[in-house]
């Protein structure tokens, strides 16, 4: 008898110490899950937060710009106070900025505009995914970037430039408004993705093949107005056109223009002593209720 409890004590205790240890084991391993949890979380947040970095905008006259923008008239500039610069117009008369370096973090910028200046590159905001609006006039660019990466681009100037050629726009593909006058532009092949063109301005180049228009279905206003074109047999395939000026050019031959069934209004005055188009064919679009304007 005395032998059997002693059996049925060690059992006892031996699964006693059986369920002790496992429910150690089991608090341990749950402890150091935890605490690989945490850890892992810790590390992911800090991966996803985005340090507030510095930023050195090189030109003193830019630099006041900005901090008018965004209130800031002392301190470092940072990556967040240049989120909230979103738009810029650059008087050169009124501030002479030459470098634009510290641009390429205004990642929100919509607008920039620099006139009557000569400006260093246009590379610090050549990546600006917001930007949909640039405007460079009266100036010279000293540095053109390789392309173009503002994808939301849409509205476009070079007016009387330094800049005539503009292979570095090709990729884009939002353009819906170019002024692109007075720059020595020759040719025109950059626009050839320009699908969603509906008003373009080329005048007073040095244009001669104005093929790249080909198809250019949304295309309503187009001016040509003192270039090199003698053949406008392309202009046909513009279905949406509206308003044309090929003024003071070289053209003799109108007739792929007559069954343009939108055209409201056509400009082609020629020099005086150079009167090439035909007449009736210009009589004949008056009589279709076009407007038609050129020297009688």
């Amino acid at each position: 008898m005395k032998v059997k409890k002693c059996l049925i004590g060690t059992l006892l205790g031996l699964i006693i110490l059986a369920v002790t240890g496992c429910s150690t084991r089991d608090t341990n391993e749950i402890e150091t899950f935890e605490e690989e949890t945490s850890v892992g979380m810790a590390t992911s947040a800090s991966e996803e937060t985005q340090p507030d970095e510095i930023v050195i905008i090189k030109d003193p006259h830019l630099e006041e710009m900005i901090r008018d923008q965004i209130g800031k008239p002392e301190g470092e500039l940072t990556t967040l106070d240049m989120e909230m610069v979103y738009s810029l117009n650059i008087d050169y008369r009124e501030y002479p900025v030459y470098e634009i370096d510290g641009l390429e973090y205004a990642i929100y910028l919509g607008d920039f505009s620099y006139r009557y200046g000569a400006l260093k590159s246009l590379s610090p905001i050549a990546e600006l995914e917001n930007l949909t609006y640039l405007n460079i006039s009266y100036s010279t660019i000293e540095e053109i970037p390789k392309t173009f990466k503002t994808i939301l681009l849409s509205r476009l100037s070079f007016i009387e430039t330094n800049v005539n050629a503009l292979d570095f726009l090709s990729e884009l593909t939002n353009i819906t408004n170019a002024h692109l006058t007075r720059s020595g532009i020759t040719s025109i092949g950059f626009l050839e993705n320009w699908d969603k063109v509906e008003e373009l301005n080329l005048s007073e180049n040095e244009i001669e093949d104005i093929s790249p228009l080909e198809e250019k279905k949304s295309l309503t206003r187009l001016t040509l107005h003192k270039n090199k074109v003698e053949d406008i047999s392309v202009l046909e395939t513009l279905e949406a056109l509206e308003i044309l000026n090929i003024s003071y050019n070289e053209v003799a031959n109108i007739s792929p223009i007559m069954q343009l069934e939108f055209l409201q209004e056509f400009t082609a005055y020629e020099d005086l002593d150079q009167k090439i188009i035909d007449r009736g064919l210009l009589q004949a679009l008056e009589d279709k209720g076009v407007r038609v304007q050129y020297h009688e």
